[in-house]
């Protein structure tokens, strides 16, 4: 019996510290869609929580601390990640936000991850964007800003803004801006002025296609059906009493 359990006790030994290197680490990561921001901007932070394996982890609790250059807590979030693993995250600079040097800080489980980003006294505009027949989500230098008809401000420099190419049947035609027009759904803007801008969308092929020709398919559809039925039921000898 000692024999065995001599034997037994490092096994197990093993086999323990093997499953406790099995168990699902996170890692955290975070990303910001600019480095510098103005008062009154919106800093908006896009973050991940993977396991070691680089599988997106769900309902991960993810705890977000906001700081300013003196050190200051100025919030601290506590979302859940999504079913990818993501979690949006902003923080509105107001007028009276001090100059300098913030960090958001992102802790999920066993790992911390810090970013930093600089508030400056930079030139800022409002960008207005209008979607007339369609509401589709946009980007700003990659980070999602909001869905449908939008302002927001900006400081002054070069951003990336992007609309799906294709959303629930239609697709992108263009960028409106004043008198010229921009067929790509990625446009890079150079921001020294207030701007406007449209997205116009049209009904994909498929789509206006169906919706044209159905009223006029349908009907046909059931007399070729009739037709059929009828020519069936005489070939089986359903009208030999009548006719």
């Amino acid at each position: 019996m000692r024999k065995a359990l001599a034997f037994l006790i490092p096994v197990l030994l093993i086999f323990s510290s093997l499953g406790s290197g099995f168990c699902a680490a996170s890692r955290v990561s975070i990303t910001l869609d600019k480095v510098n921001y103005a008062p009154l901007e919106t800093v908006y932070a896009s973050l991940l929580v993977q396991d070691e394996f680089n599988n997106a982890l769900a309902n991960q609790l993810v705890i977000i601390d906001w700081t300013e250059p003196s050190g200051n807590l100025i919030r601290e979030d506590r979302p859940l990640t999504e079913a990818s693993g993501t979690v949006q995250a902003s923080l509105h600079l107001n007028v009276t936000s001090a100059l300098g040097t913030y960090t958001v800080q992102a802790t999920s489980s066993n790992s911390t991850v810090t970013a930093y980003f600089q508030v400056k006294a930079l030139k800022t505009y409002a960008v207005t964007i209008e979607m007339p027949n369609l509401s589709v989500p946009i980007w700003v230098n990659g980070v999602q800003r909001s869905q449908g008809n939008t302002t927001f401000i900006l400081a002054e420099g070069s951003y990336t803004l992007e609309v799906p190419s294709e959303y629930q049947g239609y697709n992108f035609k263009m960028w409106k801006t004043g008198t010229q027009n921009y067929t790509n759904p990625r446009l890079t803007i150079s921001l020294d002025k207030q701007l406007m801008l449209t997205v116009v969308y049209e009904q994909g092929l498929t789509t206006q296609t169906m919706n044209w020709v159905l009223p006029y398919l349908l009907p046909i559809i059931g007399v070729v059906a009739v037709v059929v039925l009828l020519t069936w039921a005489y070939r089986e000898g359903y009208f030999e009493g009548i006719l």
